[in-house]
């Protein structure tokens, strides 16, 4: 069938909003999805205290936003290479290599990651973040929460790369923002970094028997005569 004769069967009297609803359906199920950066949720490990736990925020298609002095709505990020570009393990160039170089490009570029935190165990006084990267062109600024972090406004992909050693940061309950802001003096355009966050976590509660709900009691008798019955078996057939 044509694609207008689809939208006319999804939507046969609908009016705009139908058309719209209509577009979207026939676009598939990642034109919208693709629009919206994942980011990254941060989450404690089992159930004891632990510390030094890593989650991986490092560049990567889909994970980070980007946008442009051209186009300020952030996206999703998009992979990007180039002939030019080398690589940093466990990361991958975001941005735009796509594009013919003829004029206008954009002159400032956002790439920006939400790490959210809402695991109640983790220690927000002890978030430690670091992390190596090369740009094309280069780095203005890079800030965690509005806070700035180390860069260096020299680097760039064709003279090596920039290394922050681990450094504190805070670390909010709910979203947290790390942002790189760049320029870029023609196309293509492009951010590789490897990025790791350190947090530490408290033990988990653990629930314990109500003193008056006999049905609990009840259960943990009947789990530890199964327990006893098990054991006896396994020394009768030893026998």
């Amino acid at each position: 069938m044509h694609s207008k004769g689809i939208l006319r069967a999804l939507v046969p009297s609908c009016g705009r909003l139908g058309w719209v609803v209509a577009l979207a359906a026939a676009a598939g199920p990642t034109a919208w999805a693709q629009s919206q950066p994942t980011g990254v949720t941060l989450a404690c490990p089992g159930m004891a205290a632990s510390t030094g736990v890593q989650a991986d925020l490092s560049t990567q298609e889909g994970r980070w936003g980007v946008s442009t002095n051209l186009s300020p709505t952030q996206i999703a990020a998009t992979s990007a290479s180039d002939e030019y570009w080398w690589g940093i393990p466990g990361a991958a160039w975001i941005g735009d290599s796509t594009h013919n170089g003829s004029s206008p490009f954009p002159s400032a570029i956002t790439y920006s990651l939400k790490v959210t935190a809402n695991d109640p165990r983790i220690v927000p006084g002890s978030a430690r973040i670091s992390y190596e990267y090369t740009v094309d062109d280069y780095v203005t600024n890079v800030q965690w929460n509005g806070g700035g972090l180390g860069f260096n406004p020299g680097t760039r992909f064709s003279n090596g790369s920039y290394t922050l050693p681990s450094t504190p940061v805070s670390l909010h309950s709910g979203a947290n923002t790390l942002v790189f802001t760049t320029s870029n003096g023609g196309n293509p355009y492009g951010l590789i970094a490897r990025v790791a966050l350190t947090f530490d976590c408290t033990a988990g509660a653990v629930a314990s028997v109500p003193a008056n709900a006999p049905w609990a009691l009840a259960v943990l008798a009947v789990a530890l005569a199964a327990a006893g019955a098990g054991m006896a078996g396994r020394k009768r057939n030893r026998v």
